[in-house]
């Protein structure tokens, strides 16, 4: 019921959305497309930056990891990271930018990676399917994460809790604010 305020109190403090969604849906209820949407289209505020490693003051030769974070690394791969390189290499829009996929992990150019031919790789956007573990994403420069079904990660059928990989995870986004 309090939607509005909240959607007002991040306008307020510089963000355009919620810091922290979380998407509670039954089976069948859409939960990878909206994923994959959401992914989609944060992927392309990065590509309008042109240069988001000089935006957010990142050296050139270190890729923004996006990690899809799922209990084991086929339910990662399997899930969300399917939908999410599915619904990109779909899309017209990002044709230009999109320079190899594999199994866990696609790899988009952004325009300052096509204009430069000398930056250190092809594409400094990286998507990953990734497991549960609590070094997963410790290191990377991480615009934005998703969890795929972290409320069934628990000790007994992962290497971690819920809880630790994602305190463990979360710090590498505090480079990019708001």
């Amino acid at each position: 019921p309090d939607l509005l305020e909240r959607i007002a109190e991040n306008l307020g403090q510089g963000r355009r959305w919620f810091r922290e969604p979380n998407v509670v849906v039954g089976r069948r209820g859409s939960k990878g497309f909206q994923g994959a949407l959401t992914g989609a289209r944060l992927v392309a505020e990065l590509l309008a930056l042109g240069d988001p490693q000089d935006y957010f003051e990142i050296p050139v030769n270190k890729r923004l990891m996006i990690p899809i974070i799922a209990g084991n690394l086929e339910q990662a791969r399997f899930n969300l990271f399917a939908d999410m390189a599915g619904m990109i290499i779909d899309a017209p829009f990002f044709a230009p930018f999109v320079q190899s996929i594999t199994r866990d992990r696609l790899v988009i150019a952004t325009p300052a990676d096509l204009a430069r031919p000398d930056r250190p790789f092809a594409g400094s956007i990286e998507i990953v399917a990734s497991a549960a573990t609590s070094m997963a994403v410790r290191g990377p420069a991480t615009p934005f994460q998703f969890y795929d079904e972290m409320a069934h990660v628990e000790p007994g059928t992962s290497k971690a809790s819920a809880e630790e990989i994602y305190s463990s995870s979360t710090p590498a986004m505090d480079q990019f604010g708001t």
